[in-house]
């Protein structure tokens, strides 16, 4: 979702797209979540309670780190890494976020189909929609 959010965003500023972003995302991010960062700061715990009981830690992230670095450089080699986009009109930046922000809506919510209404509590002062939205 943050990839598309901010697709507009980065045209307009930048001129270009990343199209193998959210596919690596899809791989980095839990990779770097789940693995890398908690062994870095155990890393850091080992390191705190007695010197150099840390380096293990470390070295196992850093392990940890080359084995998606191939795969993460493959991405950024290929050609939907960049692509340049000609420079857009004024209007189109507040279009682009409009229809992200449409796209991001939660269905259920009224007006969500037209990109009105994105909040949570929109659903609890309106009659016409209770009992038609259940959030948990």
């Amino acid at each position: 979702m943050a990839s598309l959010g901010l697709l507009p965003l980065c045209v307009v500023l930048f001129g270009q797209a990343s199209l193998a972003g959210p596919l690596a995302n899809l791989v980095a991010v839990p990779w770097w979540s789940l693995v890398v960062v908690p062994l870095s700061l155990l890393g850091v715990l080992a390191e705190t309670l007695h010197a150099g009981g840390g380096a293990w830690c470390w070295q196992a992230a850093a392990a940890c780190f080359d084995l998606a670095w191939p795969l993460l450089t493959a991405i950024a080699d290929s050609p939907l890494a960049l692509v340049w986009l000609p420079q857009a009109r004024w209007y189109a930046l507040p279009l682009a976020l409009l229809g992200a922000l449409w796209r991001c809506c939660r269905a259920g919510c009224p007006g969500a189909e037209q990109g009105c209404c994105c909040e949570r509590r929109c659903c609890t002062h309106r009659a016409s929609c209770r009992g038609r939205a259940k959030w948990s």
